[in-house]
């Protein structure tokens, strides 16, 4: 009698069928959230003039300000890093959006200086762990050639120019495109 089950599902392999449209929504969730971190990153320095005026700061304040966010990023970078393949990166990304969302909003209710180096320390505390994640969700939502090519591609849409790492990749503006065929 013949086993109904192919030999590589038997080995404890995944199933080898048509890949899901998950992907789509993966990529699409990817660089829309890293175009809204950059975003967020740079608005600040934007109306830096403003806030400074407003809570009566020096430059030397605002760089505090700024120097916050950045130390708090990067202590909590790879630890939040390390959450994601704890709990999973879905998980995390939720708790990211969830709190940089939150401490957008708080820091338009700053009043001194104290509170928005405090908020803009939190702030770095949860915008960390979101590039490490995005790759955890990539490497869960697309093939490895994929995952590639849109991880360029979607770096270059932040900033990295890093889609001539790629070795297949010719342009950025090609990479997701191919990344799918």
């Amino acid at each position: 009698m013949s086993n109904p089950v192919p030999s590589a599902q038997r080995s404890g392999a995944p199933a080898l069928g048509a890949p899901s449209h998950t992907r789509y929504f993966v990529v699409v969730f990817a660089v829309v959230l890293a175009v809204i971190q950059y975003i967020d990153r740079v608005s600040i320095s934007m109306v830096s003039g403003d806030i400074q005026r407003d809570l009566g700061l020096s430059q030397k304040d605002i760089g505090w300000a700024f120097g916050a966010f950045t130390l708090a990023y990067a202590l909590f970078e790879i630890p939040t890093g390390y959450l994601g393949d704890r709990i999973g990166a879905r998980k995390v990304l939720i708790r990211v959006v969830l709190w940089w969302s939150f401490f957008t909003s708080a820091t338009g209710a700053v009043w001194n200086f104290v509170s928005l180096v405090t908020v803009r320390f939190l702030f770095g505390v949860g915008e960390a762990g979101c590039f490490p994640n995005i790759a955890r969700a990539f490497n869960r939502g697309t093939s490895m050639r994929a995952t590639g090519h849109v991880s360029a591609h979607d770096q270059g849409l932040t900033g990295f120019p890093v889609a001539t790492l790629s070795p297949n990749a010719r342009s950025s503006s090609t990479c997701a495109s191919r990344a799918f065929a």
